[in-house]
Order: structure tokens, then C-alpha cells, then sequence
């Protein structure tokens, strides 16, 4: 008898054999509301909208913020905005949002300045299609 026939038999046995039934099973803690909502005050969200002139809309919790075209005053904004945030003990969070005919530099600058001044940024996108 070949060796490969023993090995099988031996495998095919064993998965005979095995109780595979579970035997208990872990609860998990249910997320409490309370968590959730102490997450959320620590947090202030700003969105940038990004148009495709180059200009730039701030909204938070859906509230217009001010309307910026250049880089020097949307930069000077968020530094103030992001220091009465830490005031209030939340950390601003800035969301980009560009559109899809903005131009990609423009977020990109967005980027650099979160970046220059350490402001945490995220970036809202839709799906692409090539």
C-alpha cells in the first residue's frame, strides 16, 4: 500500500471522528448609547467643499462656517476655529470634500495646510469611475 493512501485514511478518520458541535458561546457587551455619545462631543467636524473654481465652503453640523477663496484665510479660520475647539475640549476634525470637477490641487493644498498646522483631516469621496 502507498503511503498517500495510509496519510488519507489517517486524515479522513480523524474528520470522522472530530465533534465539530460548538460547545459555548461568548456574549459580547452590547455598545452602550452613552459611549457613543461621549465619542461624538469629543469631536467637532468642519467640511470643506471644495467647488471647481477653487473656492472654498466650510459647513459644520450643517451650519455654514464662511466662504474663502484663497488658502492664507481658510488657513488663518481653522487655526482660530481649532483653538475655540480645544477651548470647549473637542479636537476639530476638518472633512474635505471636494467636487468632482474641482480641481485636485486645490485638495491637495487643503492636505498640506491640515498637515502644516497638525489639524486631523479626513477626506469625503464618492465612488470613481475610470
Amino acid at each position: 500500500m502507498r503511503l498517500i493512501d495510509v496519510a488519507l485514511n489517517i486524515l479522513f478518520g480523524f474528520i470522522v471522528i472530530t465533534d465539530l458541535t460548538p460547545k459555548s458561546q461568548i456574549r459580547l457587551p452590547a455598545p452602550q448609547e452613552i459611549e457613543a455619545t461621549i465619542i461624538e462631543q469629543r469631536y467637532e467636524y468642519v467640511i470643506v467643499k471644495i467647488d471647481p473654481a477653487g473656492n472654498f465652503r466650510l459647513e459644520a453640523e450643517e451650519q455654514p462656517l464662511g466662504e474663502f477663496q484663497n488658502l492664507k484665510e481658510l488657513e488663518s479660520f481653522l487655526r482660530e476655529h481649532g483653538a475655540q475647539a480645544a477651548r470647549r475640549g473637542r479636537q476639530m476634525i476638518v472633512v474635505i470634500d471636494p467636487e468632482e470637477t474641482s480641481i485636485v490641487q486645490r485638495t491637495v493644498d487643503v492636505f498640506d495646510l491640515c498637515e502644516r498646522n497638525g489639524i486631523a483631516k479626513s477626506i469625503h469621496f464618492k465612488d470613481v469611475a475610470l
